[in-house]
């Protein structure tokens, strides 16, 4: 119930019931192991075209998807890791022509210990359409010789970053709920 509550926020849209339904209809989408495209079909309905982001927003759903799908899913992953704590965690991130300066610095392998403070501030979605990911390590052979260094370490995109488990507004309901 906690990660539905805010497992999906829109910015641009003010409704509250249109913000409750699309809700639903991502959650449904996920728990069904649909994709993008799937969830892309709501922005062919009158629904949307009520607040102008019909068809030609494409984009911004897609933006949206992505984004809150991440956020749910690492927000999963830290909850599961309360119940089963690993010895550390490891930024995993998709280095590509995608990737983005924030999460490029993290590419190779960022390993800290799991009780480390840099994990209340650094869990992704680092920034919107993020795809670096957050994995717990368990076996001691898995370990660094030396921890990475938090030297000179962009912070996440305004908004993001923050753990859920451990920090309290990812809980709150935002003023456009």
């Amino acid at each position: 119930d906690r990660l539905k509550f805010r497992a999906f926020t829109a910015s641009r849209i003010s409704d509250g019931a249109l913000i409750k339904r699309i809700n639903r209809e991502l959650i449904k989408n996920i728990e069904d192991g649909d994709g993008l495209k799937d969830f892309l079909k709501l922005t062919k309905t009158d629904v949307l075209s009520k607040v102008g982001m019909e068809n030609a927003a494409g984009w911004y759903w897609e933006t949206v998807y992505r984004t809150n799908a991440q956020t749910a899913y690492n927000a999963g992953r830290m909850m599961g890791y309360e119940e089963d704590r690993p010895l550390a965690l490891e930024l995993v991130v998709i280095d590509d022509a995608r990737t983005t300066d924030i999460c490029r610095q993290y590419a190779g392998g960022f390993v800290r210990p799991y009780d480390d403070p840099f994990w209340k501030t650094h869990i992704p979605p680092f920034h919107f359409n993020c795809r670096t990911t957050v994995r717990g390590i368990y076996d001691e052979s898995e370990l660094p010789e030396s921890w990475s260094s938090k030297a000179e370490i962009e912070n996440p995109a305004k908004g993001f970053g923050e753990n859920p488990v451990t920090g309290d507004s990812w809980w709150k309901e935002l003023e456009s709920q």
